[in-house]
């Protein structure tokens, strides 16, 4: 077998770590996009259920009074979405939020950590674990780049 030059193999060892560095690092990239991706398809369903609730308050004159709950528990919104084919998950899975007086509603998505993450006076906000809200129908706070 022949024998290979310490020089070799010190370019071998470059070249191993140089790809495998590569590779934490395309991985890295590629989850970020994923998570923006997701934080964007929430935002649009944020939206769009922000239409459905508009919707209601013109037929009914009034947003149901609701203390904070899982929208999916609220009956006539939850057959108004289906009627709509809309989801009323974000793009984690979980159920969005919503709360409502008889003239304001407020719907959100707990995020990608599933946890309460608003912030006093809201606005843009850096990091993938903020909360997207939505306050009669304008976003209240939202991740940074949406």
């Amino acid at each position: 077998m022949p024998k290979t030059s310490s020089r070799s193999r010190i370019l071998l060892l470059l070249a191993v770590v140089v790809i495998a560095g590569s590779l934490v690092v395309a991985v890295t990239i590629g989850k970020g996009v994923l998570e923006r991706r997701r934080q964007k398809q929430t935002a649009m369903q944020l939206i769009d259920v922000s239409r459905l609730l508009r919707d209601y308050w013109k037929e009914h004159r009034s947003y149901p009074v609701v203390n904070e709950i899982d929208i999916t528990k609220y009956p006539e919104i939850k057959e108004m979405a289906d009627l709509r084919s809309l989801s009323l998950l974000d793009s984690w899975g979980r159920p969005l939020r919503f709360e409502s007086t008889k003239r304001h509603f407020l719907i959100w998505s707990l995020g990608k950590n599933g946890k309460v993450d608003r912030f006093p006076g809201g606005g843009r906000r850096k990091g993938g674990d903020v909360d997207l809200v939505v306050y009669d129908g304008k976003f209240w706070q939202l991740a940074h780049g949406i």
